[in-house]
């Protein structure tokens, strides 16, 4: 009787221990904007790399502008790119330059 109460026990205690591992919740991403950043030497490289593979109508500033909103919205929360991964420093720059207004520069 003993012996089967230390083996229950023995395997409560394994179970009570064991979590089921949350792997599909998405990295947590807090931008760190340090200097001005560049449309065409920052932004508009990334958006030719690893956004205008599935989004053509990306061609110029007036258009990713025009986008700018939803591009941050998407690139912050991991939807976007679908088939690549931004790193933090790629999304600080889209980002950043989101937030100090999209200028044309």
């Amino acid at each position: 009787m003993a012996r089967t109460i230390i083996i229950f026990f023995s395997i409560a205690l394994l179970f009570a221990n064991c979590k089921k591992k949350d792997t599909d919740k998405p990295d947590t991403y807090t931008p760190t904007c340090s200097g001005a950043k560049s449309f065409s030497n920052d932004v508009f490289p990334l958006i030719e790399s690893k956004c205008k593979k599935c989004h053509t109508n990306m061609d110029d500033h007036a258009e990713v502008k025009a986008l700018a909103a939803a591009i941050k919205d998407n690139v912050t929360s991991g939807i976007m790119p679908k088939d690549d991964k931004l790193t933090d420093a790629q999304k600080d720059i889209i980002v950043c330059w989101v937030e100090a207004g999209a200028p044309n520069n």
